[in-house]
């Protein structure tokens, strides 16, 4: 088997009728992630399914085609819908983000048949990425759980955005599985130094000019998260 699997192989995959027993959580999870990769178009690799099991390559499988052809048929009404000038919602993530892939398209060959874009300010000045709706990974999905509640309150308190929290939370800490994030540590953002006289030594890297190094330094140890996120907070709130 391709190590990629192409649609052409899920159809085949997804007729086969086993019973396979599995969890519901582990079934939900398998169905988030089929949608996920449909709507980034991910390419879907063999070998790393089938390390998760059969309940949940079938699951998988069984989701990514009926994704799969939402999303074809979504994106299909887009382009149509763009040439007639109408639109349209759905409520469904999947279709919605196809739909409007198709509009999108639909734009892009009239821009390229006319020679004139929709939007007439300088190309430098626009962001030409197009930002889909991305759902979380299950263990993404769980790190959020774990200090939303904390992030919000905090945010709260200090006037800040809970989701840009979170998001630098994520980002420095690797969605919560870097070594110092963990316990007894919980340093969620990488920070250096010691909080009230507590401090753990670590390998990081360094660059001087142009040039990387690995040093040896002293960063924050907290008791919880919630202290981490605090500490965060205050710092903000310094001058530089």
């Amino acid at each position: 088997m391709n190590d990629k699997v192409i649609l052409g192989t899920v159809v085949m995959l997804v007729s086969l009728n086993t019973a396979l027993p599995g969890l519901a959580s582990q079934q939900d999870d398998a169905r988030n992630a089929a949608e996920i990769a449909v709507i980034n178009q991910e390419a879907v690799d063999a070998q790393v399914l089938r390390s998760h099991g059969d309940a949940y390559t079938r699951e998988f499988l069984l989701q990514f085609h009926n994704a799969t052809q939402k999303y074809c048929q979504a994106f299909q009404l887009g382009v149509a819908d763009q040439e007639e000038g109408r639109t349209r919602a759905f409520s469904d993530h999947v279709e919605q983000a196809a739909y409007q892939r198709g509009i999108e398209k639909a734009k892009a060959q009239v821009q390229e048949k006319t020679g004139v874009k929709e939007n007439t300010l300088p190309d430098q000045l626009i962001d030409q990425k197009k930002y889909l709706p991305k759902q979380p990974l299950p263990n993404q999905a769980y790190f959020i759980n774990q200090i939303a509640d904390d992030a919000q309150q905090i945010g709260k308190d200090y006037d800040l955005y809970p989701s840009i929290i979170i998001a630098q939370a994520a980002l420095e800490s690797s969605w919560g599985t870097s070594e110092l994030s963990l316990a007894p540590h919980h340093n969620l953002f990488g920070v250096k130094g010691k909080y009230n006289g507590h401090g753990v030594l670590k390998p990081t890297t360094e660059f001087i000019g142009s040039q990387s190094t690995q040093v040896q330094d002293i960063f924050r140890s907290y008791i919880s998260n919630k202290q981490s996120l605090q500490d965060y907070a205050k710092t903000l709130q310094q001058p530089l």
